[in-house]
């Protein structure tokens, strides 16, 4: 999908004219009824509506979406016995995290890494550590001019290992509702749900340390996607074709979203 100038101006202003209706409109609904319910805008960010009328307009980019490939570096995030090639959660983050890059690209989507695997912009190593903390994510996020946050992860759950499936999660506050978290995670879970059965869309609260959704200003969402503690998920996450699937559906979910605007 390629949006052209005055359309992606359009879409981009159009939220300022609706936030006060946003901030009472239903909450998050499953599946694809939530694109026939309610309108759905694409997110600016609670801070970028007085950064919009202060600034000259950018260049048109298209919409921008942000994709954070979770863990990396001294912080290897969870491991498992059933990924091979002594691989830890994030080498598949960064798989992942590539693999909707070039796809999202493909679309006409400009995309941007929180980082490459190799290093992370060093402005926002607030701990002078080789960790880019969740804190320092959302700070970087927020100096970004992006439309859309995909944070990626595995699960692990030791206490069951039966345990498995997808996991969207969005940050569940008037603020965060207002930009359409809740509509984006359920477009993406509606079509991942075409091709995977067990995909659930839990909603976060202040009270737990999501903090990439909690802290970041844009709309987002945190996609675990699948428990590596889980044997048929860490063989299902580690197969091409499933992984294939999985992009497909994750895109998809994302297209189907912002190309109410083509």
């Amino acid at each position: 999908m390629k949006l052209n100038s005055e359309k992606t101006q359009f879409i981009r202003l159009l939220p300022f004219c609706v936030s006060f209706f946003c901030l009472f409109s239903c909450g998050g609904q499953q599946g694809e009824e939530i694109l026939k319910l309610k309108p759905a805008y694409p997110a600016i960010g609670v801070e970028r509506e007085t950064k919009a009328e202060e600034e000259e307009p950018a260049e048109d980019q298209g919409i921008r979406i942000c994709i954070d490939p979770g863990h990396g570096f001294d912080d290897v995030g969870c491991s498992s016995d059933y990924l091979l090639n002594d691989r830890e959660e994030k080498d598949m983050t960064m798989l992942y995290a590539k693999a909707l890059q070039d796809k999202l690209e493909q679309m006409g989507y400009t995309v941007i890494l929180t980082h490459d695997g190799v290093s992370f912009p060093q402005e926002f190593n607030f701990n002078n550590n080789n960790i880019f903390s969740a804190d320092e994510r959302a700070a970087y996020v927020n100096s970004l001019d992006v439309d859309y946050l995909l944070s990626l992860h595995c699960d692990t759950f030791e206490e069951d290992y039966s345990i498995g499936g997808t996991r969207v999660y969005y940050y569940d506050t008037d603020i965060k509702t207002a930009t359409y978290s809740d509509a984006i995670a359920n477009s993406i879970s509606a079509y991942l749900a075409k091709e995977f059965p067990d995909v659930k869309v839990p909603s976060v609260h202040d009270n737990q340390p999501y903090i990439v959704l909690r802290e970041t200003t844009t709309a987002s969402a945190l996609l675990e996607i699948g428990f590596i503690s889980n044997k048929t998920d860490a063989e299902n996450i580690q197969d091409a074709v499933w992984q294939e699937k999985f992009i497909i559906g994750v895109t998809a979910g994302i297209d189907s979203y912002f190309s109410l605007y083509q």
